[in-house]
């Protein structure tokens, strides 16, 4: 599974589809990695809160640089289990979400 999300660029979970920020989105931002929320349907994310467009910095305090970070991430968090998403907007806009999953 991960393999097809190397080759891909993108990963789908949680009724979102992520992508790994562009290096311009990074260099206007200063960030070092993160994930975007490309598209997003209704779902867990939706419902708290979160919008189309928001780079995830960590989870659970976990730096996520790359698709790969996050598809790791999620294979590896139980059921009721609650997660901590920490990002930004593009607008610059930080963010803050508690997700159970």
């Amino acid at each position: 599974d991960n393999q097809e999300v190397a080759v891909s660029g993108a990963f789908t979970a949680m009724g979102a589809t992520y992508a790994n920020v562009s290096p311009q989105l990074k260099s206007s931002l200063r960030l070092k990695g993160g994930v975007q929320i490309v598209e997003l349907e209704n779902g867990k994310l939706k419902s708290q809160g979160i919008r189309k467009g928001l780079i995830i910095l960590r989870i659970n305090r976990q730096p996520i640089s790359s698709v790969e970070d996050l598809a790791e991430v999620f294979a590896s968090a139980r059921q009721r289990e609650v997660i901590i998403i920490e990002g930004v907007y593009p607008n610059g806009l930080q963010a803050l979400y508690s997700i159970g999953i």
